[in-house]
């Protein structure tokens, strides 16, 4: 008798134990050593010795038993997986981010200390691009085939030019969207765009409803703002403080498309171009500190594939024990995550589960949702 995963079930052993991972829902699953050898054994196109182990994954639709061997080649034309890859593999932007400004007037928040943010702040010291500027790199981008744009700071209210800015990207029949860190009735021109939010203190109350608005909600926030946000109908999006702790409670689903992108790249990163507000190409906002280049400086080519080759086809390993652990494919960690100081999955000294079951990860997905 033998047992055989079906080809979009995929088994990885790590530190302690193994992972079974079902690429079709996303779902995945623990293994002890025990039934790691046992898959092992089954994998290998051995005989098996029937017990409720392989019964209960039967039962789950992950494998099928069979009187003889069979080849499951998961690497097959009509296998979804390299679909995947080929999409992923195409090289798409999905989304550009423009940081028109890295000043902030916003005082005595805690916003700098929460992960990947949508908004940094920069060196207030550093002129603003003019918005001619922008032109040249709203042009080269959209030539480039970007279709979704998204305007952050700082405070992007706080450049100059806002105005201008917005209205080219308007005539260039792209979808826009624009982080602000309030509501501000000041701006009327706003009141039909689409709005994220990144509140960061106190706010004032909105004299006027905005039609589409996305809140990235901090730990911090008020239960009360939490609510007003959900009664206007507002989609609220969980931001974690960056020394938030990797554990078991943190694990996210691993589809298809996660697993292909963690495998072979950077599933975070892909498809998304980051310009900083002195004209950088940068990978993203948390990873301002890694410059690809200046767009006003090198051709936009040099730069893209700089870019591809330096993070969107470098695959993720924050530490030296990712590269061992089975939970890898479902880790929330990025490449600029602390994993040695956050990660509580296996570290010296075990301790207790203290995260949320949202993640930074959320953001970098609802990014990839704005093309759409």
């Amino acid at each position: 008798m033998y047992f055989h995963l079906y080809n979009h079930c995929i088994f990885l052993t790590g530190i302690e134990g193994g992972a079974l991972y079902n690429l079709s829902s996303g779902e995945f699953t623990g293994l002890e050593k025990q039934e790691c050898s046992w898959l092992e054994t089954a994998e290998k196109g051995k005989e098996i010795q029937d017990n409720d182990f392989y019964r209960e994954l039967e039962k789950m639709q992950l494998g099928f038993y069979s009187d003889k061997p069979c080849y499951i080649d998961k690497l097959r034309e009509v296998n979804p997986l390299l679909q995947v890859h080929r999409d992923l593999k195409s090289y798409k932007i999905q989304i550009a981010v423009l940081q028109l400004t890295g000043r902030c007037d916003i005082e005595g928040d805690n916003c700098r200390d929460y992960f990947c943010p949508p908004c940094r702040q920069g060196d207030s010291s550093v002129k603003d691009l003019p918005a001619e500027r922008w032109f040249s790199i709203i042009d080269t981008l959209s030539d480039a085939g970007a279709s979704s744009f998204l305007l952050t700071g700082g405070n992007v209210l706080l450049y100059k030019e806002f105005d201008a800015v917005l209205r080219y990207l308007k005539k260039k029949d792209v979808s826009v969207s624009i982080l602000l860190p309030r509501l501000d009735p000041a701006h009327p021109q706003l009141f039909r765009e689409h709005i994220l939010l990144f509140p960061c203190g106190s706010r004032q109350a909105e004299k006027k409803k905005y039609h589409d608005v996305t809140v990235y909600c901090p730990e911090t926030a008020d239960p009360q703002a939490i609510e007003h946000w959900k009664h206007n109908g507002y989609r609220i999006l969980p931001v974690q403080l960056s020394s938030a702790p990797i554990s078991e409670a943190s694990l996210v689903p691993c589809t298809l498309e996660r697993y292909e992108g963690r495998k072979n790249g950077d599933l975070c990163l892909s498809g998304k171009i980051y310009v900083g507000s002195s004209g950088n190409l940068i990978p993203c906002l948390q990873g301002n500190q890694h410059p690809v280049g200046s767009l006003l400086q090198e051709p936009f080519y040099l730069l893209y594939r700089r870019l591809i080759e330096t993070f969107w086809d470098a695959p993720i390993r924050p530490h030296e024990k990712c590269s061992s652990c089975q939970w890898y494919y479902s880790c929330p960690s990025c490449r600029f995550t602390d994993a040695a100081a956050r990660c509580r999955i296996y570290p010296e000294e075990r301790e207790e589960i203290l995260l949320s079951p949202e993640h930074s990860m959320e953001h970098c997905a609802f990014l990839s949702s704005l093309h759409i």
